[in-house]
């Protein structure tokens, strides 16, 4: 299978894994009542600190005031 030998040649991919956010993501976790740390972990079965960078940041707190 393609995705195991891309997995066996590619070591530096270990846990954990640092997981880049979007704003549609954190949206579409909202809406669902999804817990983003806790599905990342029950989804990838590691340790997967969230990213969130400062434009998702920003694209939050145009749509809402309180989300920052």
């Amino acid at each position: 299978v393609a995705s195991s030998l891309f997995l066996q040649h590619n070591e530096a991919l270990a846990p954990p894994y640092r997981v880049l956010i979007d704003a549609n993501f954190i949206n579409f976790s909202l809406q669902n009542k999804i817990e983003l740390v806790s599905g990342m972990m029950d989804c990838l079965y590691a340790k997967c600190p969230p990213c969130v960078t400062d434009c998702v940041m920003a694209e939050l707190e145009n749509w809402d005031p309180g989300f920052a």
